[in-house]
C-alpha cells in the first residue's frame, strides 16, 4: 500500500538536497565518534530490524511460548547508537490520558506499559550494549537515527535534526566546530514551511495507520486484508470531502484506495 519511490510527495525535497544534507550528516558523523561519551555507544550489535508482533509466533494454547520468529533477512551488525531509539511494536508505552483513571481503555494502556516495562527491563539485563546508547543526548540519538534515512523520512528531518546539533554543538561539549553551517533567516524560513508540511503528513500517517488497524508500512494479516481495504476507502472518501483529491494525495500515506472487488 506505500506509495512507490518516484511518487513521493514535493515537501520530501529534491534529490540535489538530499544529496548535499547527506554529505553534510556523514561529516558531522565523521566527528561525533571522535567522542569519548559515543565511542562508548558505539560497540557492534547484531539486532533483528523488524522484530514486531507479525514476525513472532507462539503457541495457540499458550501465547507465553515462542515457537519461531520470521523474517531475519533485514537483521546485520550495526554501532548499538543506530539503534538507541528503536522499540518494537509489543514493548511501545500507549499512554492513557490518566493513567490513574478507572476509563475502559485502562486496561489497554496499563498492559501495554507492562510490556514496555518488561522490554526495558530485558535490555538492560541482556543488552548492555544497547542499553549504554540510552545514556547519549537525545539530539545525538536523533542524528543517528536519521542520518541515512531521507529517502524515507524526507530532506526535512535530517536538516532540523543538523540544525538541533549544530545550535547545541558547544553545549554537548562537542570538540571543534559542527561541519553543518547554520542556514540564513530565509533558509530557515524556506525549512520551516517544509518541516511543518513533514511533520503534518508525519501525524496524518499515525492517525490513518492507527485508524485502519495496520503496521507502519500499510501490512495487515490476510484474514484482515478486505475490511481494511474497505475502511481504507471509506476514510479516503471521509477525507475528501474537506481537502482536494490532489491535495490529499500530497500527503496520503498509501496508495489511492480502489473499490474492493467480491471473489
Amino acid at each position: 500500500m506505500d506509495a512507490s519511490v518516484n511518487e513521493k510527495p514535493s515537501f520530501h525535497g529534491a534529490v540535489a538536497e538530499h544529496i548535499r544534507l547527506l554529505n553534510f550528516g556523514r561529516d558531522v558523523a565523521s566527528k561525533l565518534i571522535e567522542d569519548p561519551r559515543i565511542r562508548k555507544a558505539a560497540a557492534p550489535i547484531l539486532l533483528h530490524h523488524d522484530l514486531h508482533k507479525r514476525n513472532i509466533y507462539v503457541l495457540d494454547e499458550d501465547p507465553t511460548t515462542i515457537t519461531s520468529i520470521i523474517d531475519w533477512q533485514s537483521s546485520s551488525i550495526n554501532p548499538a547508537f543506530m539503534h538507541a531509539n528503536d522499540e518494537p511494536d509489543f514493548a511501545a508505552h500507549i499512554p492513557t490520558p490518566d493513567e490513574h483513571s478507572q476509563s475502559e481503555d485502562l486496561p489497554a494502556g496499563y498492559n501495554a506499559k507492562l510490556c514496555n516495562q518488561a522490554f526495558i527491563a530485558g535490555v538492560r539485563l541482556l543488552m548492555p550494549k544497547l542499553c549504554a546508547t540510552w545514556e547519549l543526548d537525545d539530539d545525538v540519538a536523533r542524528f543517528f537515527e536519521y542520518c541515512h534515512r531521507t529517502y524515507r523520512d524526507g530532506a526535512g528531518i535530517l536538516r532540523q535534526v543538523l540544525m538541533d546539533l549544530a545550535n547545541r554543538w558547544k553545549e554537548l561539549a562537542l570538540t571543534g566546530s559542527c561541519p553543518y553551517p547554520l542556514p540564513t533567516s530565509e533558509e530557515r524560513l524556506a525549512h520551516g514551511e517544509e518541516y511543518k508540511a513533514l511533520e503534518h503528513a508525519q501525524e496524518l500517517k499515525k492517525f490513518v495507520t492507527s485508524r485502519l488497524n495496520t503496521a507502519s508500512d500499510g501490512w495487515v494479516p490476510t484474514e484482515a486484508w478486505k475490511e481494511a481495504l474497505e475502511n481504507h476507502k471509506e476514510l479516503y472518501d471521509e477525507f475528501l470531502q474537506n481537502m482536494s483529491e490532489e491535495e490529499l494525495k500530497e500527503v496520503w500515506p498509501f496508495d489511492k484506495p480502489c473499490s474492493v472487488v467480491a471473489v
